[in-house]
């Protein structure tokens, strides 16, 4: 996906401007859908087509254009890959119910100061360059124990920051969320993780595997680290 958003050859991806997270059954109890299936939305962008059609933080997307799509990322995924300018059908469980709105597909948006077209040089320079991994990291402090309610057992690195423009956002970390270890080797420093994405990235690796404890509990989260296309 990095690299279709930077590659001027590539049509820009399509865009709703919605964060998706997946459902669990503690949701859908929550929300009294009827099975946790579905991807639920927890942000909405005021500009963008969801927002334009009435989609809203706790709606859960059940189809699009009437398949069922039950992974938040296969959701943005077929929405990226929607041609911009072409309308999607949503189902949409709400107060109980499902319904159907349709959307316009708008293009990602550019987030270039000076806006203008990217050159194939610039694409590939910004595709050379280190993944960032949109968050803020930091050894834990008794303070941040304190602070997250972190158990004395508990090691690894802590997160402090997210940048709210990321796909860690869009995964639902949060700061206060932990990173045990990454591909099954534990990380004591916040070197350790920015050397292991960079290892990843220059290895072309399209995935890194990160294991990370938060409130809801431990468990490996999948980051594209831009290898993809």
């Amino acid at each position: 996906m990095t690299k279709r958003l930077l590659d001027p050859a590539h049509p820009l991806p399509g865009w709703l401007g919605f964060n998706l997270q997946d459902m669990t059954g503690e949701l859908s109890a929550a929300f009294g859908a009827p099975q946790a299936a579905g991807a639920l939305i927890s942000a909405v962008d005021p500009s963008g087509p969801a927002s334009k059609v009435g989609l809203r933080p706790g709606d859960i997307l059940k189809q699009l254009n009437g398949k069922p799509v039950n992974d938040s990322r296969a959701f943005m995924r077929l929405i990226a890959e929607a041609p911009v300018g072409t309308s999607v059908r949503l189902t949409v469980w709400r107060d109980g119910k499902e319904q159907e709105v349709t959307a316009l597909v708008a293009a990602w948006p550019n987030y270039m100061p000076h806006g203008g077209i990217m050159s194939s040089q610039a694409a590939a320079k910004m595709m050379a360059m280190e993944p960032d991994p949109g968050v803020k990291l930091a050894a834990i402090s008794d303070a941040d124990r304190k602070q997250y309610g972190l158990s004395p057992s508990v090691s690894g690195i802590l997160i402090t920051s997210v940048d709210p423009v990321s796909e860690a956002n869009e995964l639902g970390i949060r700061a206060g969320s932990v990173i045990i270890a990454i591909k099954g080797v534990s990380v004591t420093t916040p070197d350790d993780v920015l050397r292991a994405i960079k290892e990843a990235h220059e290895q072309g690796r399209p995935y890194l595997a990160v294991l990370i404890q938060s409130q809801t509990g431990t468990q490996w989260i999948s980051f594209s680290i831009g290898a993809d296309s």
